[in-house]
């Protein structure tokens, strides 16, 4: 396991918590997550690592990003955009839902994690 990169680990971790789930989403604060990862990795991630990961998963069609709003449990669609960095991912709840695509690469990991790690999918 140490021989994989910090980065693949911590996008596993996070596509775990979001996929591990019946509806394929998860939502928390910033704080809730971190927990969620560190129980998978076994270590702490720090905010920027963090950060890049669910920016990279984003970018790469693998997560939906999202806020709730008063209306909508999805009211505010992530914008990707830096400025907009802080008041999504640290103040309030945001949710990941997996998308089709991020299906097909958490089917398809092949990274050999001790089963206690990972939990039974």
């Amino acid at each position: 396991m140490h021989d994989v990169p910090l980065s693949d680990r911590i996008d596993y971790a996070i596509l775990a918590v979001v996929f591990r789930t019946p509806d394929e989403e998860h939502q928390g604060d910033w704080h809730d997550w971190e927990d969620a990862i560190q129980a998978i990795l076994g270590a702490e991630a720090n905010v920027r690592e963090l950060l890049s990961a669910f920016k990279r998963l984003w970018n790469g069609g693998m997560i939906h990003l999202s806020k709730p709003d008063d209306a909508e449990p999805h009211g505010t669609a992530y914008s990707g955009e830096d400025g907009d960095d802080e008041a999504f991912f640290l103040t309030g709840p945001f949710t990941a839902i997996g998308t089709p695509g991020g299906g097909d690469c958490w089917d398809a990991i092949t990274i050999q994690w001790p089963r206690e790690d990972i939990g039974a999918r």
